[in-house]
């Protein structure tokens, strides 16, 4: 299941959270597991930003834009950002 890392109080990610939960998506939702900016949370999160998607197979997404267009299944608009993950830009 994909795992949406984020903080509560983030308005970017809040349209991320009402998306997912509208169209019933596989995400689970949760705040990181390390201190924001640690360096625990930069290795485990390289892009060091959120929010983040953490996809099936490890790979990740940041940038909420790019998120919900992943999530709508635009995958070639989701391939055009700079913050898309590695299976993605290939």
């Amino acid at each position: 299941m994909m795992k949406l890392y984020d903080l509560s109080n983030s308005p970017c990610a809040a349209r991320l959270r009402i998306q997912i939960r509208l169209k019933n998506l596989p995400v689970a939702m949760d705040e990181p597991p390390f201190a924001l900016c640690s360096s625990e949370f930069l290795e485990a999160f390289p892009p060091g930003k959120l929010p983040l998607l953490l996809l099936d197979d490890d790979s990740t997404i940041a940038e909420s834009t790019v998120i919900m267009d992943y999530s709508r299944g635009d995958v070639s608009r989701a391939r055009s950002s700079a913050y898309c993950c590695d299976r993605l830009c290939s």
